[in-house]
């Protein structure tokens, strides 16, 4: 009898702590416990999803997040389980950009012998059929952007096909939303219940990149075929700079900055760059997205002193740098930047919700000393 009411004690205690462990933590409510994806913790979505679709300042955005929230609120119907996930994680990895276009992510499917969701492919399908993914950028000059409806497999290097995806709409929560203001660059993703709802959760790059639940980012993507050529012809750059006799430095500064504009929703934008080094005529990719600095809404039109290093080169036949910098959103995919180089332009990819977000596009030749760029801001580079 003692073993029996020892053996419905342990139970209760097993269950509870399930119970426990599939709570939702809510940062506006007193619950303190989480629901584990890879044991790490996820947030529940505090307010309206349509919320963070708003953009009044930029009518262009506002209607493409919008659709991709109609087009994720279909879509997500289709992931429920893991029976697409082989299909979108090698699809995706075959294009450089780690996205499948949902076009054809509905006739590779539709053609799977487990579909059975017809009805939600139909409706998915009428949504991208009636798409307008234009962008009419602000800024005086730049030309009509074209994107394509899709879906961006952030974590594909690393995701698991046998585990339930997540599904989340690619633009960042407003931090400026009543008791938002920790969740900066924050999107919203939905998870299966697998009773036919789904939870609305929050996550950020460090979940979405350590968690090997395949992450599918509802993306208005740009695929090669959509990117501008490479072009013999030197780039118009604006920039001002001398050459001031020998300096045997081979370390690149960034020596001052300032961004003139805010293309981040959110309070702070995550100011970055990213590199080609030319040698021989031809350029070469110059390493990972690096942060120059998180800058403050209230700071725009501040200069900021603080050296970055950018570069040593120390190579003999390097000849120079082309560098990018631009508005990092981590939950988009790779948009192109021409960029002036030695004697061509480069073409840098960097990860942009919009191909014109970037900043300064900058040519440094090992000969030069220092220069100036004084484009949406300024950007001051030396030897150091």
């Amino acid at each position: 009898m003692k073993n029996l009411i020892f053996a419905m004690a342990a139970l209760c205690l097993i269950l509870s702590s399930c119970q426990k462990d599939e709570a939702i933590l809510n940062p506006t409510g007193s619950e303190t416990t989480s629901v584990q994806l890879d044991n790490i913790p996820l947030i529940a979505n505090p307010h309206n999803v349509s919320d963070y679709a708003l953009n009044p300042e930029d009518a262009e955005d506002e209607k493409i997040s919008k659709q991709l929230l109609q087009i994720g609120l279909v879509a997500r119907g289709l992931f429920n389980n893991n029976a697409y996930n082989e299909l979108m994680i090698n699809e995706a990895k075959k294009n450089s950009n780690n996205c499948v276009s949902i076009e054809k992510f509905i006739e590779s499917a539709q053609g799977n012998s487990a579909n059975k969701n017809e009805a939600d492919f139909e409706d998915l399908a009428e949504l991208v059929r009636n798409a307008d993914f234009t962008y009419q950028p602000q800024e005086e000059g730049e030309a009509v952007q074209q994107y394509t409806p899709a879906f961006f497999v952030v974590n594909a290097k690393n995701a698991d096909a046998t585990k339930r995806p997540l599904i989340a709409l690619g633009t960042s929560v407003d931090d400026e939303l009543s008791g938002m203001d920790q969740f900066t660059d924050y999107i919203v993703a939905w998870y299966a219940n697998g009773d036919g709802s789904f939870e609305e959760i929050l996550i950020n790059e460090e979940t979405a990149m350590n968690t090997t639940h395949p992450i599918y980012i509802l993306d208005n993507a740009q695929f090669a075929s959509a990117q501008p050529s490479k072009s013999n012809s030197k780039l118009e750059t604006f920039e001002q700079g001398e050459l001031k006799g020998a300096n045997s430095s081979t370390m690149q500064v960034i020596d001052r900055y300032k961004i003139a504009h805010r293309y981040d929703g959110s309070k702070r934008s995550e100011y970055s760059y990213k590199l080609e080094y030319w040698m021989d005529g031809n350029p070469s990719a110059g390493g990972n997205r690096t942060l120059i600095k998180d800058i403050h809404k209230n700071d725009i039109n501040d200069y900021f002193y603080n050296d970055v290093d950018i570069w040593q080169l120390n190579h003999v036949t390097v000849t120079g740098l082309s560098m990018a910098t631009f508005e990092y959103d981590w939950y988009a995919s790779n948009k192109c930047v021409t960029t002036p180089g030695d004697g061509a332009n480069a073409e840098i990819d960097c990860r942009m919700k919009y191909s014109h977000e970037y900043y300064q596009r900058v040519y440094f030749d090992v000969e030069q000393n220092w220069f100036i760029n004084y484009v949406k801001g300024a950007i001051a580079i030396k030897k150091g």
